[in-house]
């Protein structure tokens, strides 16, 4: 059995594709591509998936990352992106393949950081960027959560690891954030608009998905 990484890219077409439905189209693709995809035992087996972490709806993505687990040890990286591409539709691109260690841990164990670029008007650049390194010296920023009834405050900045505005013109800017994405909580790019005070976005797209170095982690 091979443990095979798939990079991939979400764009406009598929923006409002929930991660099951995501689940259930990879499922599809690759069956439609007669890949020898390996599935879990059992009474009601399932295909042996991981996605690295879910994309939450509305948002792009240039580098979402998913292992999948293969029966044939014979398969290339190539010959298998080959194959997966005559199946993909529109709105769903492969970046790159590689065959991973299967011994690695799972992919949502190690994720710890998420890129995005949020794309937004903004009439005063200046203040923008004024903003932005307000949030950046301030030691603690409270965020208020409601949910189920309930009212959580916490501490959002810990959870912003970088921001910076990367680009501005004619009333239209980027700006690109680094985030918390892991199994104790994550940022959200849409509290870094609140926290920005932009009102109209254009578009906000994941761009890359940090893991920590499982051998790193090993020596420590």
């Amino acid at each position: 059995m091979i443990r095979m990484r798939i990079k991939y890219s979400r764009s406009e077409e598929l923006k409002y594709i929930g991660h099951l439905d995501m689940m259930r189209a990879w499922h599809r693709i690759l069956r439609r591509a007669r890949v020898p995809l390996a599935y879990s035992e059992g009474f009601n087996p399932h295909p042996k998936m991981v996605f690295a972490s879910p994309l939450a709806l509305g948002i792009l993505s240039t580098g979402e990352l998913l292992d999948i687990y293969l029966t044939s040890d014979a398969l290339s990286a190539a010959a298998f992106t080959q194959m997966v591409n005559r199946e993909l539709p529109q709105g769903l691109s492969i970046i790159q393949t590689a065959i991973v260690p299967s011994e690695l841990p799972p992919m949502p164990a190690m994720v710890y950081q998420a890129d995005y670029i949020i794309k937004a008007e903004a009439s005063d650049a200046a203040q923008l960027e004024d903003t932005i390194k307000e949030i950046l010296a301030a030691d603690h920023i409270d965020w208020e959560q409601t949910k189920k009834g309930v009212v959580k405050v916490y501490d959002i900045r810990e959870k912003i690891y970088d921001l910076a505005l990367l680009s501005s013109s004619d009333g239209i800017v980027e700006i690109k954030t680094s985030l918390q994405c892991d199994n104790s909580g994550s940022g959200r790019p849409e509290q870094i608009v609140k926290l920005l005070g932009i009102d109209e976005v254009i578009s906000i797209t994941r761009t890359r998905l940090v893991m920590r170095d499982p051998v790193k982690e090993e020596q420590q």
